[in-house]
């Protein structure tokens, strides 16, 4: 934090995604890998599908993302940062960075 947008780019490169955030400057997010997830049925996450549902169908398979965010301020400064994981794709994540940090 702190740091100039393009000391970050210079560091991490461009963006995958750039969202204009109006009078607040813009939200950068970079996108570094996907995670898939199963959930067996007590509700904890594997790794494989080893489990099957108690109509006999296989357990739900859950993909998240690792999003990493900077928020930047209107002079090309970065004020904030976070590391998150969603179980939205990144053609849904813009929508959802407008409600979160618009």
């Amino acid at each position: 934090m702190g740091s100039s947008k393009d000391i970050l780019k210079l560091h991490i490169g461009e963006a995958h995604m750039a969202i204009d955030n109006g009078e607040k400057g813009e939200i950068l997010v970079y996108f570094f890998n996907q995670r898939n997830l199963v959930m067996a049925p007590n509700g904890n996450s594997v790794n494989t599908p080893q489990f099957l549902k108690s109509d006999g169908s296989m357990v739900n398979d859950m993909v998240s993302w690792n999003y990493v965010i900077f928020l930047v301020d209107p002079e090309d400064v970065v004020y904030h940062t976070a590391k998150k994981f969603y179980r939205v794709s990144p053609q849904q994540l813009k929508r959802m960075m407008k409600e979160q940090y618009g």
